[in-house]
């Protein structure tokens, strides 16, 4: 090695010693130009700082924290390693798996908030989607909601059964003479949903009625069980209780006799006829007395049949014969052993008329029917 120019000479390099700098020169260079162009106020690298050959050489230098130690490579950003979840070579944090709180570092430090995930330091963690919530939010007002309409709705049905319950008492009272025992009202119900609708329109879709005990000309009426459909009630009459007369677009009822209601009846009427079921009510037997020429009164029997005609129930005797030592069947010619009964059932309630008549195991099932009936103020 050659010394520079006179008065500026340098002490021999060690081999051995780390040089200055990223490039240094192949043993036996010239340095010539180095030395000739070198003044005195140039600034050599690290000038005013510890002097080169006391530095550490950046090949010996340890990687920094989260940094990667591999020579010419970059390294890796605060908690991010080469691969998602891989421990980062030469010292690196390792990054938590997705879902998985974060790793400490290597001084068992914990990293700051936000970098779990791989997420900016000091970033807030993040939260539910505002819209998210607001659907959630919705979602619980609209049950609720529906749970007090719902509420609202059965307790507006409470209150109507009441007041209906008054208007079908008067209904039924209009038709009562002196001494008739009063009927009892079994069952109100209201029909259709939603109720409260119905209260604002002032139409009511179904009031079912069941009542017993009613009495008419004829035999007792044992149950009636009535369906009385549109009835006309003006919204501000109901919210203020005060309603009176009730127009009715149509009833339809189902009026049930027993056998017993019915022989007691009969036992009444000339004949004293009697009337029992056979094969469950699909057919019914009578019996009676009946005047026969040349034999005098004798015990008689047959089939019998129900009609209506008028709104007036008709018992129709047929197949009649003899009973006893006479035990013969006798063909119902123009005029019978038996002549048809005529039953009265008027004095129904809602000014119902009796259209059709059936049997059963328990007695006799006429359907009655009524049109634009007036409910009176209760």
């Amino acid at each position: 090695m050659r010394l520079g120019k006179a008065g500026g000479g340098r002490a021999p390099a060690d081999p051995a010693a780390p040089w200055p700098g990223t490039v240094r020169p192949e043993p036996g260079a010239d340095t010539d130009a180095e030395s000739a162009t070198f003044r005195p106020d140039d600034r050599w690298p690290g000038h005013g700082q510890t002097a080169a050959y006391d530095q550490q050489s950046a090949y010996d230098q340890p990687a920094a924290y989260d940094q990667q130690a591999a020579y010419d490579q970059p390294a890796a950003p605060y908690g991010q390693p080469s691969a998602y979840g891989q421990q980062a070579p030469y010292g690196g944090q390792q990054q938590a798996a997705y879902g998985q709180p974060p790793a400490a570092g290597p001084s068992g430090e914990q990293p700051p908030p936000g970098a779990a995930q791989g997420g900016r330091p000091g970033a807030a963690a993040p939260g539910r989607p505002p819209r998210r919530r607001r659907r959630r939010v919705l979602a619980i007002v609209l049950v609720v909601l529906v749970v007090l309409f719902v509420v609202g709705d059965r307790i507006g049905v409470a209150v109507a059964k009441d007041q209906m319950r008054k208007q079908v008492v008067a209904s039924i009272g209009e038709n009562l003479k002196p001494g008739d025992p009063v009927p009892t009202v079994t069952d109100v119900s209201i029909g259709g949903f939603p109720f409260l609708t119905q209260v604002l329109f002032g139409k009511y879709k179904d009031i079912g009625v069941g009542i017993e005990g009613i009495a008419t000309p004829g035999p007792k009426i044992s149950s009636v069980k009535a369906h009385l459909k549109g009835l006309h009630v003006p919204f501000g009459d109901a919210i203020s209780d005060n309603v009176g007369e009730v127009p009715v677009d149509s009833v339809k009822a189902t009026v049930g006799i027993t056998y017993a209601d019915l022989n007691a009846y009969l036992a009444r009427q000339p004949g004293k006829m009697t009337v029992t079921p056979v094969d469950g009510g699909k057919r019914v037997e009578v019996s009676g007395i009946a005047d026969i020429p040349g034999f005098g009164a004798q015990q008689v029997g047959g089939v019998i049949t129900f009609g209506v005609t008028n709104n007036m129930l008709t018992l129709a005797p047929s197949s009649i014969r003899l009973k006893g030592a006479l035990n013969f069947t006798i063909p119902l010619p123009g005029g019978s052993l038996l002549p048809s009964l005529p039953i009265p059932v008027s004095g129904l309630p809602f000014s119902l008329r009796v259209v059709q008549a059936s049997t059963n195991a328990n007695g006799l099932s006429l359907t009655a029917t009524a049109k634009d009936v007036v409910l009176p103020p209760a």
